[in-house]
């Protein structure tokens, strides 16, 4: 009876000590102390025995603040799979309501409206836990309002959508969402109304904030109505003073994100107020937190990484002990029923098994070596492409930051370089997702070039066909395409239709017979008088592809070539 009580007390301590730490990471968190919310959810997770999924989630969302969306999506989905097989409705709504706020993040529209289907599905007027409703339809309220502002009834749905969350108030402990709704309606007026109205939502927003003690809302409250203040009422006086109100509780904080946005926006306000050296104090903090950023996303992707390799030598371990017991066991109990009929069989016997597990393990060893070193090789390379990746967008960040300061001319061939830059990254962006580093899917990769050029066809009138099929090819190639496509795109755009109605640029990319086949035409007209632009850097893309391509200007611009496939 003493064991049984003993063990009922130490379970509910171990259950008791995990929930202080996740209410303790809950608090850092809502306080921006990112650091020590880490190191507390970390401790939660290791005093779980199981039903780890609460804090799964609470993890995820660290991590979010960290920037470190890879290992986000990674616990998300363990949570989701765990809630599934339970059919725990109220978590496994929180679980999707968390993830398609991730995509909405990450502006990944389509996954965060696909996501949205997902919360659709549930009837929430019998979701018991009315935190979880109302963040719920806090979510599809800013995904509408950020994707569909453009309608009417969107945005009548969206006041509706307010009105049934802040009926809720009275029913949940977490006011955040009141206040984050409050801010939506706030940027309706903002974005699509009435921008008088907009400072008066606003106000109420913050104030509501303010009263009950919201940090991030606050912040990024006060960030909304300063921009306001700046860029309607050209007020950056006003501006000024409201972020700095800020300055005191954001430095007290972990949030090195927050705190860069911070300095990053009042920097300019301080510059448009003649506050020179309160300006430059200001963009010294700017380059600190950036380094600070990267130094800490580079710190927190690693330790996840460890963890995640430490937990599953320690399972190995554990199972390859188990194996170990169980073969003990087996022999003893054979042992003892044989002994005195069978000894010299038994003798002979343990030999061969001493004998077997000798070289079994010295195979396992060599095994597992190999393993290891095939595993940080992986992990190296998906790394390397991973840092490449992150150095592309930072080169585009600063090549963004110069535009302001250039020439037109300048900026043209600024962006024409970050469309390069863009069309490299997104080439290491996909081959650290996949789990084939030497060689990648065409079609994801182009269409993702073509995406980022979708907005200046829209802005230049230009219809564009886009066909691309199905196959892998290495990653050399592949990156020559995407710098040949990105060139033509660029050219067609800036050199191809003059005072034209119609404009049209189709795109064709096959493969046949071991062959690629590549066409790629616009029906721009060439200015009397004027010569065509020599396409020179697509010849010397060309060279490096090693394929002859037909030119041809008669009708517009025509391009083509065939690759064989080695």
């Amino acid at each position: 009876m003493k064991k049984v009580l003993l063990l009922f007390f130490f379970l509910s301590f171990t259950t008791f000590s995990q929930e202080i730490e996740y209410d303790r990471a809950a608090f850092y968190l809502k306080n921006n102390q990112i650091e020590e919310a880490t190191s507390s959810i970390q401790t939660a997770i290791r005093k779980a025995k199981n039903n780890k999924s609460k804090y799964y989630l609470m993890y995820a969302n660290v991590l979010k603040f960290q920037n470190i969306t890879d290992s986000s999506f990674y616990y998300i989905t363990k949570a989701e799979k765990d809630y599934q097989s339970r059919n725990i409705e109220d978590s496994l709504l929180y679980t999707y309501t968390l993830k398609t706020e991730f995509y909405r993040y990450l502006a990944e529209k389509k996954k965060a409206e696909t996501s949205l289907l997902n919360i659709e599905k549930f009837n929430l007027q019998k979701i018991k836990n009315k935190d979880i409703v109302a963040y719920a339809l806090n979510r599809k309220m800013a995904i509408l309002n950020g994707y569909h502002d453009g309608s009417k009834d969107t945005l009548e749905i969206v006041k509706q959508i307010a009105k049934q969350i802040i009926n809720l108030e009275k029913q949940i402990k977490n006011k955040e969402v009141i206040a984050y709704t409050l801010n939506e309606v706030a940027q309706i007026e903002d974005y699509k109304g009435d921008k008088n109205k907009a400072f008066a939502k606003y106000e109420t927003a913050l104030n509501y904030a303010q009263k009950h003690q919201l940090l991030n809302p606050e912040i990024d409250i006060s960030f909304n109505l300063a921009k306001l203040h700046a860029t309607f009422k050209k007020d950056n006086k006003k501006a000024v003073e409201l972020l700095e109100r800020l300055i005191t509780k954001v430095e007290e904080g972990s949030n090195v994100r927050q705190k860069f946005s911070l300095f990053l926006q009042i920097k300019e306000y301080y510059r448009e107020t003649n506050q020179l050296k309160k300006a430059l104090f200001a963009a010294d903090k700017v380059y600190k937190y950036t380094q600070d950023m990267n130094n800490q996303e580079a710190y927190f992707k690693l330790n996840v990484v460890e963890k995640k390799f430490d937990l599953a030598e320690k399972e190995k371990q554990i199972q390859v002990h188990e194996n170990e017991i169980k073969i003990q066991n087996l022999e003893i109990a054979n042992s003892r029923k044989k002994f005195w009929l069978v000894f010299i069989i038994f003798i002979l016997t343990t030999i061969g098994v001493f004998t077997l597990t000798y070289f079994f393990k010295r195979e396992q060893k060599s095994n597992k070596q190999l393993r290891v070193l095939s595993d940080e090789n992986e992990f190296l390379l998906s790394e390397a492409h991973h840092r490449i990746n992150n150095n592309l967008q930072l080169i585009t960040i600063l090549i963004n930051n110069q535009l302001d300061k250039s020439t037109h001319s300048e900026r043209i061939e600024f962006k024409k370089i970050i469309s390069k830059i863009s069309s490299i990254a997104t080439l290491h962006r996909h081959l650290y997702k996949s789990n084939d580093k030497k060689n990648i899917e065409i079609k994801d990769y182009l269409t993702d070039i073509y995406s980022n050029f979708s907005e200046l066809f829209k802005q230049n009138d230009i219809i564009s066909n886009f066909e691309v099929s199905s196959f892998k090819i290495n990653i050399d190639q592949a990156m020559y395409i995407g710098l040949i496509l990105t060139e033509l795109y660029i050219n067609s755009i800036k050199h191809a239709f003059y005072d034209q109605a119609y404009k049209q640029i189709d795109f064709n990319l096959t493969i046949e017979k071991n062959q690629i086949i590549l066409n790629y035409q616009d029906n721009g007209q060439l200015i009397k008088g004027k010569p065509m632009p020599k396409p020179s850097l697509i010849h010397q893309l060309c060279r490096q592809l090693e394929v002859e391509c037909s030119i041809k200007t008669t009708n517009g611009f025509q391009i083509s070539f065939i690759k064989l496939i080695e």
